[in-house]
């Protein structure tokens, strides 16, 4: 997980989308999983993981995503380009995404 944050970071991306790990019901890793963990399909999709290994918690895997949302967007550059597209019309509804998916929430 963490190298592929660290590429993402890394790369000339002007933007990413980061989340957890969604499984569909049926396909190969479904089914492999689903004889060692109990999968969870009842929630939203993308507020909470499917599943989580051994070594995480559901709190671990929501906390990175806000960490790497931050640590990618939050780059000079990057969000001196991404300001620069965003038309004044939307601000108001890109902050209300923002707080949405809980960017804030690590103040």
């Amino acid at each position: 997980m963490q190298e592929t944050i660290n590429y993402a970071v890394n790369s000339q991306l002007d933007r990413a989308g980061f989340f957890a790990l969604r499984l569909l019901p049926g396909s190969d890793l479904s089914k492999k999983l689903k004889e060692k963990y109990q999968l969870n399909y009842e929630h939203s999709f993308i507020s909470k993981p499917d599943w989580l290994p051994d070594n995480l918690t559901e709190e671990d895997i929501l906390r990175t995503l806000q960490k790497v949302y931050w640590k990618f967007y939050f780059r000079p550059k990057r969000l001196w380009n991404l300001l620069n597209d965003i038309p004044v019309s939307q601000t108001k509804y890109i902050l209300k995404a923002m707080i949405n998916y809980h960017l804030f929430k690590l103040w």
